[in-house]
Parts: C-alpha cells; sequence; structure tokens
C-alpha cells in the first residue's frame, strides 16, 4: 500500500525556509494561560523556554531579545514577548503565552468578551466585533480535521459534529468561550496555521 504524503496543515514544523536556512517563527506557550503566569516567565524565561529547536531539533534555545506587543482594543495595554535563539542554526522563535491570540492581537478574554452575543457593550470596535461574529458563522471543516486527531474519546461532542460544524458549534462543543484559549493552545499544537477564530 502506498502511503501518502503528510498534508501541509499538519505538518508539525513552524519555521519557514527560506533559500536553505530557516527563518523561524511563533510558538505558543500552551502552558502559559495568565498575566502572572507570563509575568513569572519574564523573570525567568526557562519556565516559557522550548526545550528543543524546532527547525534543527538540536540545540538549546537562549534569549535573544524582548519584544513588546501593543494589544489593539486595550488603550495602552502592551505585552512583552520573549524571542530566543538557537545556536545552530541561528533561528529565531517568538513564544507567545496562550492567553494571547497569535493572529488577532488581542487577548482571548477579549475577544470572548467581544463575541459573546448576550453582552450589551463591548470596547472592541463594532467592524471587528462584526468581522468576528461573521468568522464564528463560518464552516469549521479544517478545524474539525484537525480536532479529530484526537480520536472521538477525547473530544466526543467536537466529533459528533460532522465536516459542515460551524465554528460556533465547535467552540460551544469545545468547552464554549470560557475554554477558548484551551482551544487555541490545543489546535496551535496540532496544526499551526490553523485558527479557531
Amino acid at each position: 500500500m502506498t502511503q501518502l504524503p503528510p498534508t501541509p496543515y499538519l505538518d508539525h514544523r513552524r519555521a519557514r525556509k527560506n533559500g536553505d536556512k530557516y527563518v523561524g517563527g511563533t510558538l505558543i506557550a500552551a502552558h502559559i494561560v495568565t498575566h502572572e503566569q507570563h509575568a513569572a516567565a519574564l523573570a525567568n524565561p526557562d519556565l516559557e523556554r522550548p526545550e528543543l529547536c524546532a527547525a534543527c531539533n538540536g540545540s538549546r534555545l537562549h534569549v535573544h531579545e524582548l519584544r513588546t506587543r501593543l494589544l489593539d482594543g486595550l488603550g495602552s495595554a502592551v505585552v512583552d514577548i520573549l524571542v530566543f535563539r538557537c545556536a545552530s542554526c541561528r533561528v529565531t522563535w517568538r513564544v507567545l503565552p496562550a492567553f494571547l491570540a497569535r493572529h488577532l492581537w488581542r487577548a482571548w478574554e477579549r475577544i470572548g468578551e467581544a463575541v459573546d452575543e448576550a453582552r450589551e457593550r463591548s470596547t472592541t470596535p463594532k467592524r471587528t466585533r462584526q468581522r468576528w461574529l461573521r468568522r464564528l458563522r463560518e464552516r469549521a471543516q479544517m478545524l474539525v480535521v484537525v480536532l479529530a486527531q484526537l480520536g472521538p474519546a477525547r473530544l466526543p461532542a467536537v466529533s459528533a459534529l460532522g465536516l459542515d460544524a460551524l465554528r460556533r458549534e465547535v467552540i460551544v462543543a469545545s468547552g464554549g468561550l470560557a475554554k477558548l484559549v484551551e482551544l487555541a493552545a490545543l489546535v496551535d499544537h496540532l496544526a499551526a496555521g490553523v485558527r479557531v477564530m
């Protein structure tokens, strides 16, 4: 029987090749779910440091720099992000705490508040909120496929949804808006690049 090559969205390698060298990427620290845990990790980078370089799997990473990320929708709220560098292949990796959304420049808590239709007021701009609500009404075929890797015993409610499920249905079946941080970290671990929102 011929074995098919792995599909690109299931590739766990997050580094992008540029010519013959890797240029790095973003990793999620799934165990850092609060601002307090992240503050402790900034004081002791070993709490967020990846064990090995995801590009070469050979070297331990060292702290390269600290970048400041301005979070949209929170006024002047900023979060410092650790950037690590591999001594062997010289790839840099940004490590986001799990409470920050990878692509949305906001904390998952604020996103949950913005898309909670029971809330009357939200500090998120109206058009952004409308875009997120529209995204929740889209089909989540890729998200269901990725979560199906865990098997029906792990997330039976998601497995029962089928490929025509909407993003909102997947989020509700995974524990609702309160579990958005854990769901996003899990999806990123299984298939970086597949978005919950």
